[in-house]
């Protein structure tokens, strides 16, 4: 037996599953170059290096009991949504009961609750969709929730910035809700002033 080859294979593959972490847990891509770079070239000192320094065991550990916390909350809030999805089934007449296997599969897809008291208003593109959401913002009593993946800070955007603003001067909560990477542009001034203003302003990763 070439207990040589066998050495390198488990290397081989060990060494994989370090460049695999690395890319994973590492959020600075220059950081990740390099030790990818260092693991490669410097074998297994390139390895011990980043396992010794590279690696964040405290926020490792904080991570995972986050994670246990966030399954906690995940499975009481589908406890609810199942039993609040129930009782709209029994007060929700004949419309909500000749669909109700849909809304079982939503809710068993999807985690999509059954709620009464909506109306949909599909919106095709942004010459419908920007004046049904100013009207809708301009006319908002308690709260406004705006969740969005593309937002701009360009002329619509700024529309929407002083409306949002004018809503929580008057004293309706606003939260808004922007993807971290499809809307970088809203970081440094639009989303700071939101904040100044009394928005709750979050980005998703």
């Amino acid at each position: 037996m070439n207990w040589i080859l066998i050495a390198q294979i488990i290397y081989l593959l060990f060494l994989v599953f370090i460049c695999m972490r690395i890319i994973y847990d590492t959020r600075s891509t220059t950081k990740a170059v390099a030790y990818l770079l260092l693991a490669i070239f410097v074998p297994v000192l390139g390895i011990l290096f980043y396992l010794g320094f590279g690696t964040n065991k405290r926020k490792r550990k904080m991570f995972d009991r986050k994670s246990i916390n966030d399954e906690e909350l995940l499975k009481k809030v589908r406890e609810n949504l199942v039993k609040y999805t129930r009782e709209t089934l029994v007060d929700g007449g004949a419309p909500v009961e000749s669909n109700k296997e849909l809304v079982k599969m939503l809710l068993k897809d999807s985690k999509s609750a059954l709620t009464p008291n909506n109306s949909v208003e599909l919106l095709i593109n942004g010459e419908n969709k920007f004046p049904s959401i100013f009207k809708a913002i301009e006319e908002a009593k308690h709260h406004i929730h705006i969740q969005y993946y593309i937002y701009a800070d360009d002329e619509i955007g700024k529309k929407m910035e002083e409306a949002l603003i004018k809503k929580a001067s008057e004293g309706v909560i606003v939260r808004f809700i922007y993807d971290d990477f499809g809307s970088r542009s809203v970081r440094k001034r639009l989303v700071p002033n939101m904040k100044k203003n009394g928005i709750k302003s979050s980005p998703f990763h």
